[in-house]
């Protein structure tokens, strides 16, 4: 019988610290749990707006959860959100037992996102009393209402000016640009393309007009200027325009319009009073592409369309819009020219200088012509207005910052890379990813789509890749992205370091297996905590009363 009692004490020691045991070392069961509070009804959201999502994150557990982090997917919602918060992930800290704590996520969601009901995940990392870590994650329902058309381009009216034609002569086709829809459209390019039918060409060897941007619910005329042909009838053209432009979110969209112009001919110069008309012939940049905060020089070549007529005390004036994107050096934004013959023309050039501030996208410049016609004697003054278009791009410019290079990699092994980067330049950087690419560099899970980037933006990349020869390796960060054109562009930071083999086997190394000290019979060992010393304590109490109560008995055995 004693050695009976002695046994079960030890046996519920035992069993009390093998308890301990898979508190301290068990995934299952015992960590504590945390999710969304489950009197949250279902948000909604609404497109085109500025919207805030607000969590209750609630512990369900009797144990702290400790280091929450918590990590938003908007999952099928992302192409449609802006956020500035780094890889939406928010830090809590500690949600003690049964307690809950609030988050939120201020975020943009597109125009264009379609109505509906769709899966977002949260994402938790957390350590429990042990400091051990786990992860879970859960999805769940928002609601997203868009009352906002999308953008909607067309041709609502066109019209030549002047309204007769006259054969050989220059003369204007208006096309007013409509968007019907309430979303802006932006990069809108009109291309008209069957001219030749109707004996007309374009003046400056293009047919293409473009617009940067068109709100909602608004309307632009773009202008071509082209020249009748000298067999030029009347007739109704049935002209046929290629249309492409962007919404909000960059997706390009393309269609053909087809427009009915009412050509007129009308007689030639020298039977009718005809006024003589100067018109820009063409234009040209010194640079292929204007750079923000460079001078360039501007040649703009002036035509008198008349046959038959000189126009003297040309005065032309360029006028910049209210932008002022463009300033003058050193000089005035006037030429002068003393005249032009009949048909004749002049080119003019002035010296530019593109503010650092300017935007990428086309400017328009208005060129007033204000000039004479006739003698001296009896002459007339006319006027004339022409628009020609600029581009400008603007400096991109990304810095990195944190960033931790050691001097040697292991080999054939992922290395992960961790680094915040701003964007400094003047613009919005569309669509950008990031990769870390180089001879012998594996960069395949490198890869990380950051969206768009706003002037001032910051974000924070989070990768690896693998080194797979040995020696010194050259490689690169590369930053890709589109500008408010649509232009591709890219910025590279170089990174070096030596790749090395520590075992002389390729490299490759073995997984880290952390060791313990040895334990009787398969017990394992409890951490030290307050939890493991208290259960022990408790055994061994039991065990000592049970002892004692056996010798007492003894004793009055032994005594009777």
């Amino acid at each position: 019988m004693k050695k009976k009692l002695l046994l079960a004490g030890l046996v519920l020691v035992l069993l009390l610290s093998y308890s301990t045991s898979l508190y301290a070392f068990s995934s299952t069961g015992l960590y504590p749990e945390v999710m969304v509070d489950r009197d949250m009804s279902v948000p909604t959201l609404i497109g085109g707006k500025d919207n805030t999502l607000l969590f209750s994150i609630r512990n369900y557990t009797k144990y702290d959860a400790k280091n929450v982090k918590v990590t938003l997917d908007f999952m099928g919602l992302s192409q449609y959100v802006t956020i500035n918060e780094l890889n939406g992930t928010k830090v809590i800290g500690d949600i003690l037992e049964f307690s809950k704590e609030d988050i939120s996520y201020d975020f943009y969601l597109s125009e264009t996102v379609p109505s509906g009901v769709y899966l977002i995940k949260l994402t938790y990392d957390l350590k429990d009393e042990l400091n051990d870590g786990n992860t879970t994650s859960e999805e769940i329902y928002v609601n997203v209402k868009n009352s906002l058309a999308p953008s909607s381009i067309y041709i609502s009216n066109i019209k030549a000016t002047p309204e007769k034609v006259i054969a050989g002569d220059k003369f204007k086709i208006g096309v007013e640009i409509t968007n019907a829809g309430d979303v802006y459209a932006k990069n809108i390019k009109i291309d008209m393309n069957n001219f030749e039918d109707y004996k007309f060409a374009p003046v400056n060897a293009t047919d293409i007009a473009y617009i940067n941007r068109l709100d909602g619910k608004q309307s632009v005329w773009v202008y071509y200027d082209v020249t009748a042909l000298d067999n030029i009838e009347s007739a109704l053209c049935d002209l046929m325009f290629a249309i492409t432009y962007e919404n909000p979110d960059s997706q390009q969209l393309s269609f053909s319009n087809p427009a009915y112009l009412k050509i007129e001919t009308g007689k030639a110069a020298e039977q009718i009073n005809y006024v003589p008309k100067i018109i820009i012939d063409s234009y040209s940049t010194s640079q292929e592409i204007i750079m923000a905060g460079t001078e360039f020089d501007l040649v703009i070549k002036f035509q008198n369309t008349s046959k038959t007529e000189t126009v003297n005390n040309i005065k032309a004036s360029l006028d910049f819009g209210a932008d002022g994107v463009f300033i003058p050096v050193e000089s005035s934004n006037t030429f002068y020219i003393d005249e032009i013959q009949p048909e004749g023309t002049v080119e003019k050039t002035i010296k530019l200088y593109a503010k650092t501030g300017a935007a990428t996208q086309f400017y328009s410049i208005n060129v007033n012509m204000n000039y004479e016609r006739g003698k001296s004697s009896s002459t007339t003054q006319l006027q004339e207005s022409e628009s020609i278009t600029v581009s400008v791009k603007q400096i991109a410019r990304i810095q990195v910052n944190e960033l931790y290079m050691p001097t040697e990699i292991p080999v054939n092994n992922p290395f992960g890379i961790y680094f915040s980067f701003y964007n400094l330049g003047k613009g919005t950087l569309y669509n950008l990813s990031i990769k870390i690419e180089g001879d012998g560099i594996d960069g395949t899970n490198s890869v990380y789509f950051a969206g768009n980037l706003s002037a001032g933006g910051n974000n924070y990349y989070d990768g690896s890749f693998m080194p797979m020869i040995t020696g010194e390796l050259n490689g690169n960060i590369v930053f890709e992205f589109e500008d408010e054109m649509g232009n591709k562009d890219s910025i590279k930071q170089p990174i070096k370091f030596m790749a090395v083999d520590y075992n002389g086997d390729g490299g490759i190394l073995d997984p880290w297996v952390p060791e313990f000290p040895p334990v009787d019979e398969g017990v394992v060992e409890p951490q030290n905590s307050l939890l493991t010393y208290g259960i022990i304590g408790i055994g061994l109490v039991l065990v000592t009363v049970i002892t004692i109560v056996v010798i007492k008995k003894r004793k009055n055995k032994e005594v009777e």
